[in-house]
């Protein structure tokens, strides 16, 4: 076990040993490409980032809002459906009066029709036997 260590410290040491040479090119220790630049694009990026997680916080808690209060009360598809059984059924009612309403007051025109003829004709039999010719 203790050479394992040996062998990981050492390792450490050459690792750390080798990483400040600076002959060797690349890797980290020099500025990126863009310098200055590229850190003010990285800054105005994580600005923005806190901005949308700004408005992300307030879109859920709407959602949540809605989750709460409105969705419970919305219709489904299964009261919509249980509903549109009462509606035909209300329709279907209606239609049946209407027909029944038509029908009686056809036959209070046609009896009132026959009653006024009737009457009219008798009165004019009436007046044709009472006056002179």
């Amino acid at each position: 076990m203790s050479d394992t260590i040996r062998y990981l410290r050492e390792d450490y040491r050459q690792h750390n040993h080798s990483s400040s040479d600076e002959s060797k090119k690349g890797g980290g220790g020099s500025e990126p490409p863009g310098g200055d630049r590229l850190e003010k694009r990285v800054e105005s990026l994580e600005q923005s980032v806190k901005g949308i997680e700004i408005s992300l916080g307030r879109i859920e808690a709407t959602l949540d809002g809605f989750r709460t209060g409105v969705f419970p009360n919305l219709a489904t598809k299964a009261d919509l459906a249980g509903d549109m059984g009462t509606v035909n059924q209300s329709v279907a009612n209606f239609r049946t009066e209407i027909t029944r309403v038509e029908g009686s007051m056809i036959k209070w025109f046609i009896t009132t029709a026959l009653l006024l003829s009737g009457g009219i004709g008798a009165i004019a039999f009436g007046l044709a036997r009472v006056l002179p010719h």
